[in-house]
């Protein structure tokens, strides 16, 4: 169920409330219980995913194709160190 934003008409307080759609229900004010008005709000939406944004959807580049890049040479491996004598 959509949730509504009332004002009452007496005290001025702005309150949210749960109803069905297309519901004509007169809420009362939970304050003062006079008569209360339904707000004219934004929809509250949430997108989530790939697709709702401009740059979701703008052209991609092309990749340039180029030479292959030579790669570097292998090192060389070097013999061991002879381990160090220790000293008395």
């Amino acid at each position: 169920m959509p949730n509504y934003l009332f004002q009452c008409q007496s005290c001025k307080k702005e309150f949210m409330h749960s109803l069905p759609f297309g519901s004509k229900k007169d809420i009362p004010c939970p304050v003062c219980k006079a008569k209360t008005k339904r707000l004219i709000t934004p929809p509250m939406v949430h997108f989530k995913g790939s697709g709702f944004y401009k740059t979701d959807s703008a052209a991609k580049p092309e990749v340039q194709k180029s030479a292959p890049v030579a790669s570097a040479p292998a090192p060389v491996p070097t013999a061991p160190s002879a381990p160090a004598k220790p000293s008395m």
